[in-house]
């Protein structure tokens, strides 16, 4: 069973791995503060999904810990994975697997690769996240569902002993892309407040009652205006945000669906970053026309790294059918300057990094 027309565009919305680059970059005016780091002795992992083939519509799932190379999680053939998500303690990993038409939410527990399947149902359900416990292990997963065109959250313990609840603060509104705070307190999400396809969208953050079944005391801490914004990431001290910004309405560009390439809306992008509670917004990356367009933010361990999606803004001869896959922006005290993360991630997309403290 499919969804109908109207949750395919809202969905398509989501699927914006499916981006292009041109290889150029621009030097963006950026913050003018530095942010003090000291690395901590830490395993990081970084979990992405990259396409063998550039027309292949099944990516695989690849782990990579403290730098090593990229071990292939599930076996060819497993189905079409997207939205990777790791643990703040680096246990498990969540992702939806499917096709926008129908995508169902697994969790996988890395130390003996066990898979459970969190939802089976005829919607899709997409975009999980991780909501820790006190300690700081993870709990629950949340993620959203369609039905009859509306998106809304929902949460479920990663062992599926339990039923599916919806969360959503209101559960005739458009909810998105949660993503949860590490101390396990907060959650931030999408909301599209004018019902619009997904083209005027803002981020609202809230708080978990107590257990963890209800979104309270929520608070809109982007900027109001007109256009869309996705993506938001926590910070790991739960006390910063960051998402991204784009115009559909005055933007071009194509993406690749599976029907081969189609008109799109990217033109800029813009990437913000702020406090939990909606304080000292700024922007700290601008993809400008024919520049190219860099989303899905994450901070690395050291606040002065984001790890970001690489997409085209404008198709160049050179670089025509090919991914652009995992930048790096770093902050030289002064702006914002972006470098390929790793060679071997040319032809990758949702990708997810976390650094687990060792004493």
């Amino acid at each position: 069973m499919g969804i109908s027309t109207g949750a395919k565009k809202l969905l398509a919305i989501f699927a914006g791995s499916f981006l292009y680059t041109s290889m150029g970059f621009n030097q963006n005016p950026g913050v003018t503060h530095n942010v003090a780091s000291v690395k901590p002795k830490r395993t990081a992992y970084f979990l992405v999904n990259c396409y063998k083939e550039i027309k292949s519509h099944d990516p695989e799932l690849y782990l990579s810990i403290n730098d090593g190379e990229l071990e292939q999680i599930l076996p060819d053939g497993s189905g079409h994975t997207e939205n990777v998500e790791i643990s703040t303690n680096g246990e498990y990993i969540a992702y939806s697997k499917g096709h926008n038409e129908k995508s169902e939410v697994y969790v996988m527990r890395l130390s003996d690769r066990k898979e459970t399947r969190i939802t089976d149902n005829a919607h899709s359900d997409v975009n999980p996240n991780f909501i820790n416990n006190e300690k700081g292990d993870p709990e629950y997963v949340v993620w959203f569902k369609v039905i009859d065109d509306i998106a809304n959250l929902y949460r479920r313990k990663i062992d599926a002993s339990d039923k599916e609840i919806n969360i959503s603060p209101d559960k005739k509104a458009q909810y998105w892309d949660p993503e949860c705070s590490p101390d396990g307190k907060k959650i931030a999400f999408v909301h599209d407040n004018n019902n619009s396809g997904g083209k005027t969208t803002v981020i609202i953050v809230g708080e978990f009652s107590k257990t963890k079944d209800k979104i309270i005391n929520t608070k809109i801490v982007s900027d109001t205006t007109k256009i869309a914004r996705t993506d938001p990431s926590w910070n790991q001290s739960s006390d910063k945000l960051m998402w991204d910004e784009w115009d559909r309405d005055n933007s071009t560009g194509k993406y690749w669906f599976k029907e081969g390439w189609q008109d799109g809306y990217q033109q800029y992008w813009k990437i913000l970053r702020a406090n939990a509670d909606g304080t000292n917004r700024e922007v700290i990356w601008v993809s400008l026309k024919d520049d190219p367009i860099n989303f899905l933010p994450i901070w690395t361990d050291n606040e002065n790294e984001v790890l970001v999606t690489g997409a085209f803004a404008k198709q160049s001869n050179k670089d025509k059918g090919e991914f652009s896959g995992i930048f790096k922006l770093t902050f030289d005290g002064k702006k914002f300057n972006i470098s390929k993360y790793r060679k071997d991630t040319t032809n990758c997309s949702w990708f997810d990094f976390v650094a687990v403290k060792k004493d």
